[in-house]
């Protein structure tokens, strides 16, 4: 993504949790701002509770299970440092019954989000042919476990564009697995 470009940030939760609240927090920056959005049937209101211009919000054609922003125009303060170690966006969700995954003092799921090339394009992706459009990732975490472990399960599905030779070889990167 870039300043001046659209950019969604979204999340999808299972159908049979009922959302209460869904929150965006950018990633933290230089610039003093201290901004966050909140998706309120429909609308996206900042941390004063002011309706926000510029942002709409965006559930991918009516799907209850998103909730998500849309910039229309990107801003310096929704992009990400240039430092790896920083964050990125931070998606907070809570939900109406609790009780996820069967525990239930666990109400809240927080998610982030790095829209950095470095985390999504590693330099082989430019040698092997592909340029990456869209990612579509799900992650779910065993929250019953007791082991000291934390255990999780998912996919991701990912479109590549071929604009080079070789465009037959399809990398795969993942960082910080054990």
């Amino acid at each position: 993504p870039a300043v001046g470009e659209t950019l969604i940030v979204a999340v999808r939760h299972k159908e049979e949790y009922l959302r209460a609240t869904c929150d965006f927090r950018p990633p933290p920056n230089d610039l003093g701002s201290d901004v966050s959005y909140k998706v309120i049937d429909g609308i996206v209101y900042d941390n004063h509770d002011e309706v926000v211009n510029g942002i709409e919000a965006w559930d991918d054609g009516g799907d209850p299970t998103v909730c998500g922003i849309k910039i229309l125009a990107m801003e310096d303060i929704h992009d990400e440092s240039p430092d790896l170690e920083k964050s990125g966006w931070t998606i907070n969700l809570a939900f109406q019954q609790g009780g996820i995954f069967g525990q239930e003092k666990l109400a809240k799921i927080e998610v982030e989000i790095h829209l950095k090339e470095d985390f999504l394009k590693p330099i082989l992706e430019r040698y092997l042919g592909h340029l990456p459009e869209h990612y579509d990732l799900s992650l779910i975490p065993d929250l019953t476990s007791t082991d000291e472990l934390v255990h999780f399960q998912g996919s991701v599905k990912i479109t590549l564009r071929t604009t080079s030779y070789p465009g037959f070889i399809i990398p795969v990167q993942m960082n910080g697995l054990d």
